[in-house]
């Protein structure tokens, strides 16, 4: 409006009207743009986390108990476990156990679904072959390509055969995946003074 009129002198009641307009309209209603990210149901987070989940631990929200994958892990076991209805988690952590021990293993990374779902639609195997370890390369694009959509696990089709392949996951796992004590809690964060 300033610039159209070319006065000045109307700059300061326009940002005044429109800081007041921003604000009532504020705390009646949503915005447009929230309003938009509901309408298509893109998942957002709040700024603040809902009031009954500030005293839940990590322990309590966690699924029970957790599907893990080898770092070198059967090709059936994969698929089973993508096919799971009951496992629809989006990231599986990676571990590497010890030889002879049937304690937890030691957590290695983290691999996404859709990334199981890539390596499974392009046949990404261990083969022994000629008395050689031999796997196929995927390359970057191949993960580009699949994005956004990736395609369900009933989709990919793994023979007998194929199903008792292994599969290679150390390449594509994020190996520093964010890890959070059992005992965290979603209080906001203390402040204090070190002397």
């Amino acid at each position: 409006m300033v610039e159209a009129t070319g006065n000045v002198t109307y700059g300061l009641p326009i940002m005044l009207v429109l800081m007041t307009a921003k604000i009532v309209g504020d705390y009646f209603i949503e915005g447009l743009y929230d309003i938009h990210i509901k309408l298509q149901s893109v998942p957002f987070l709040h700024w603040e986390a809902p009031a009954t989940s500030h005293w839940l631990t990590a322990r309590e929200v966690m699924s029970s108990p957790v599907t893990c994958l080898n770092r070198i892990e059967n090709v059936g076991t994969i698929v089973d476990t993508l096919s799971n209805t009951s496992t629809n988690h989006n990231g599986f952590p990676v571990v590497a156990h010890t030889l002879g021990n049937d304690e937890p293993g030691k957590l290695c990374g983290l691999i996404l679904r859709s990334q199981l779902i890539v390596l499974l639609k392009h046949k990404v195997f261990v083969e022994l072959a000629r008395s050689r370890l031999t796997h196929r390369k995927l390359q970057l694009k191949d993960f580009r390509d699949a994005y956004p959509r990736f395609p369900p696990i009933q989709s990919i089709h793994v023979s007998q055969d194929e199903r008792e392949c292994m599969m290679d996951l150390t390449e594509f796992m994020n190996p520093t995946p964010y890890t959070v004590p059992q005992v965290t809690h979603n209080n906001p964060p203390l402040t204090c003074n070190l002397l």
